[in-house]
């Protein structure tokens, strides 16, 4: 575990940029909660909006939660093309539509390319997602800024795949670049995002990870938002944190509403309340008021927030696999209980590896305040 002395600045002025490049509610949260505990100064902030299901002007309001040097808002050209013609082939029309996305992707290539120019050779960049083929345009900015350390923010369970992935991408032989058509050079260096690995990062986690020698940890403790929750006072209320699972393909509607019918039977003597994702579609919503009977509550703020920043804090919080489960936890302790639902693998239908690895870190941080609950 390294010390947070390792990483504080040591000069009067914070020589160089700290440079935090974020993208959602979590990601924003965990870089504020870095900056203060790290103590760092000169620090500048990057927001990827739109296209991210989440909306902008709740990510500028978390913005607002905290000080900044600078903050810099990205926004990328994601346009669909679905082209049909009777004269173009099938075939010459597929080409057309790859041709477009790359040029799409050259023009957001650029953007990022000129923000990084602007914050070469940093002091320390923050990425809120290191995951390989996700939000891929942040580790291209890290790459082609440069920096002096890279520090890897929690993006919920993700965290557990990248520290996954660290420690195979350490343990295999490094990867050569020779045999590469002509063609393939080009499409890596024009088009492409620079997801090259960094020989060593630091995870600021909440999460208990075991990355490779070359790697180094800084525990995430939540004491800003602590700090914050010290004095609320508790409720009846059990709050039940939505996942997108039905949107994003992980489980079937009636097996999604199966289930909560299920839980508000658990909790038939508490108060229990549905706290949906921001990207949970609004028919669902009105679905689970109805059909299972539970009270919806959409939040502006990331939960972890809410509970914090709130006069009551709830009696319990509870979700199936959401990373919130771990974050609250951290915030809270044993002040209220957590309670994570299992899902039978034979009922997952996508992203197997993840809901797996979520549910394994959870039967080993489980205690007396986070329990894992069956129901049927």
């Amino acid at each position: 575990m390294t010390e947070l002395s390792d990483v504080k600045s040591k000069s009067g002025d914070g020589c160089g940029a700290n440079v935090f490049v974020v993208e959602t509610p979590l990601q924003l949260l965990n870089a504020i909660e870095a900056k203060q505990v790290c103590q760092l100064k000169n620090n500048h902030l990057v927001v990827r909006i739109g296209g991210t299901g989440f909306s902008p002007n709740g990510l500028k309001a978390l913005v607002g939660m905290s000080s900044w040097d600078g903050v810099h808002y990205l926004k990328f050209k994601n346009a669909t093309t679905e082209w049909e013609s009777s004269f173009f082939g099938r075939r010459l029309l597929g080409r057309l539509q790859s041709c477009a996305y790359d040029i799409q992707r050259i023009i957001n290539r650029h953007k990022v390319d000129r923000l990084a120019a602007k914050f070469a050779g940093a002091k320390r960049i923050f990425l809120g997602n290191y995951l390989r083929g996700f939000q891929s345009y942040m580790r291209h900015f890290a790459n082609r800024a440069g920096y002096e350390q890279l520090f890897l923010l929690d993006d919920g369970t993700d965290v557990l795949l990248i520290c996954k992935a660290r420690r195979e991408v350490h343990d295999s032989k490094p990867e050569t670049e020779s045999g590469f058509r002509l063609k393939d050079r080009l499409q890596r260096y024009f088009v492409d995002w620079d997801e090259k690995e960094a020989e060593s990062v630091t995870f600021f986690t909440a999460y208990e990870l075991q990355p490779p020698s070359c790697d180094r940890v800084i525990k995430n403790k939540y004491q800003y938002l602590r700090d914050a929750a010290a004095n609320s006072t508790r409720s009846d209320e059990v709050y039940f944190l939505g996942q997108s699972l039905v949107e994003d393909g992980y489980v079937s509607i009636d097996f999604y509403l199966h289930q909560l019918r299920a839980i508000k039977n658990y909790y038939k003597n508490g108060q229990l309340i549905y706290i949906p994702h921001p990207r949970q579609a609004t028919w669902l919503m009105k679905k689970i008021e109805e059909a299972v009977g539970i009270q919806v509550r959409p939040c502006t703020l990331p939960i972890e927030c809410e509970v914090a920043l709130a006069k009551s804090k709830p009696a319990a919080i509870a979700s199936f696999f959401c990373s919130a489960l771990q974050s609250c936890k951290a915030i809270l302790g044993k002040e209220i209980l957590i309670h994570s639902f299992y899902i039978e693998p034979e009922h997952v239908c996508t992203s197997h590896e993840l809901v797996r690895e979520a549910y394994r870190y959870f039967e080993v941080i489980a205690d007396s305040g986070f329990t894992l609950v069956k129901v049927y």
